[in-house]
């Protein structure tokens, strides 16, 4: 597979929420296909196709119910320890200890485990290296006594099996946290994207205030790359709420049902506007239409998480008639003589 096929999938695995193995064969014939268009337009050819696609498929978006009883779709992440990015305080450290010894000290006495012990390792309390434990094979027994344990307490299987046949004290008291992005890719309409991630986080009742504000400082940094995030000026979002409210609906095709929203007018008259309700002597009055639109741009970006949410992406939403033309375009370029592949760069994809 050459390294233009693996960028179109890598995009179409982003964009549609596609299962690199599930969906591999779509992936790959649609790679190779649109393999001579740009990212972008390669993209907008499969949007048409994938409401067929998985039209015709049986197979279901991966999804479940979140603690809440909340549909969540898309792929879940599970709640994972981020107690080594947190440095609690001594207090909290010395309490957070105390109670995971607690916990082992009367798991040590549950039923399940003084059976599995004096049947499997030969004594009540016996133990082993962890070495020993490392080979030891995970039987049924061995399974049954660590998911009883996983159920009763704060502890994961592996946690349970080390305790169970090392005697390990597993951390009891964590700082578990994750980021949800259903696909981890916009969502929205054809025409009209945005990007929506919330953070999770779980941490006992008595953690201090200071430690859950610690947590949600990290992964909010993961959930954007790992820079630190300015909060968006007042006058963006306002601005961009602004010209939301101007947004007018055009029909591509009433008989498909397919519409987007645009703005009326230019920037310089969306300015004009906006400066009759602000005006010279205000902060937020403009004098130039550049500096409007990219005021405008920010807003989008910090209520929206894309850029092509108001504003739209290019050429969508396509009529049936229009994405076949495109993709019957793609095979005529794919099919001349001297056809080759354009190499694209990682830039490209995002």
């Amino acid at each position: 597979m050459n390294r233009r096929t693996r960028a179109l999938m890598t995009a179409a695995i982003e964009r549609f929420g596609l299962d690199s193995r599930e969906d591999r064969e779509v992936l790959e014939e649609s790679a190779k296909s649109l393999a001579g268009e740009t990212v972008e337009d390669a993209m907008s050819v499969m949007e048409e196709y994938m409401k067929y696609y998985r039209m015709g498929e049986h197979k279901k978006p991966k999804g479940g119910y979140s603690s809440t009883g909340e549909k969540v779709w898309g792929v879940v992440s599970p709640l994972r320890p981020i107690q080594d990015l947190v440095k609690p305080d001594p207090e909290t450290e010395q309490r957070m200890a105390a109670f995971s010894k607690y916990l082992a000290k009367i798991a040590s006495v549950d039923k399940n485990v003084l059976r599995y012990r004096k049947n499997n390792i030969g004594g009540f309390m016996k133990t082993m290296s962890e070495k020993e434990a490392q080979e030891h094979p995970d039987h049924p027994a061995l399974l049954h006594v660590c998911r009883h344990l996983a159920n009763q307490y704060p502890w994961t299987e592996a946690e349970a099996r080390y305790f169970v046949l090392c005697g390990v004290v597993p951390q009891a008291a964590k700082i578990s946290g994750r980021l949800q992005s259903a696909f981890n890719k916009p969502q929205g309409v054809a025409a009209h994207k945005f990007h929506h991630q919330t953070i999770q986080i779980q941490v006992p009742a008595w953690m201090p205030s200071e430690m859950v504000r610690k947590a949600y400082s990290i992964l909010r940094r993961q959930a954007h790359g790992g820079r630190d995030t300015r909060r968006p000026t007042e006058r963006n979002v306002v601005l961009f709420e602004f010209v939301l409210d101007k947004a007018e609906v055009k029909f591509v095709s009433s008989i498909e049902y397919l519409a987007r929203l645009v703005l009326p007018g230019t920037w310089t008259e969306l300015m004009q506007e906006w400066n009759e309700v602000y005006g010279s002597d205000h902060p937020w009055h403009y004098r130039e239409a550049s500096n409007f639109a990219r005021d405008f741009g920010r807003g989008q970006k910090a209520v929206a998480g894309s850029k092509y949410a108001l504003s739209g992406v290019p050429g969508q939403p396509m009529t049936a008639a229009e994405a076949q033309a495109s993709f019957g375009r793609i095979l005529e370029r794919l099919s001349q003589p001297g056809a080759t592949l354009v190499e694209t760069t990682a830039e490209e994809i995002s």
